[in-house]
């Protein structure tokens, strides 16, 4: 019998993932509602398609900076899914005002 050890989804993770699609949800809808969805999905397309060589081009300059994430460790679970929910709901609300100021001032 093979048994294979299989990460578990906790909530950080979760949160984790959700923080990272807000972002670029926030970012996304704001730039349709002033732009409209052509030219928006045209401007994503290069953004992800440069975004994709980014890290080849950039590995010579990359290679010596070093991180140091020994301090996320030392936070109880508790406290990083607290920040990370005031994260998500702070960047979602920025979106929100962002996109609902600029869909004010559009004429239907």
């Amino acid at each position: 019998m093979l048994i294979v050890n299989r990460p578990i989804l906790d909530l950080t993770t979760i949160l984790v993932i959700l923080l990272f699609n807000l972002i670029i949800y926030g970012i996304y809808m704001p730039f349709e509602f002033k732009y409209g969805v052509v030219i928006t999905k045209f401007i994503f397309m290069v953004v992800i398609f440069a975004a994709s060589f980014g890290p080849i081009l950039f590995s010579d300059f990359v290679v010596n900076i070093k991180i140091d994430f020994s301090a996320w460790e030392t936070i109880s679970s508790s406290m990083k899914n607290t920040a990370l929910i005031l994260a998500n709901i702070i960047i979602f609300g920025i979106s929100m005002r962002v996109s609902i100021k600029i869909y004010a001032k559009k004429e239907l």
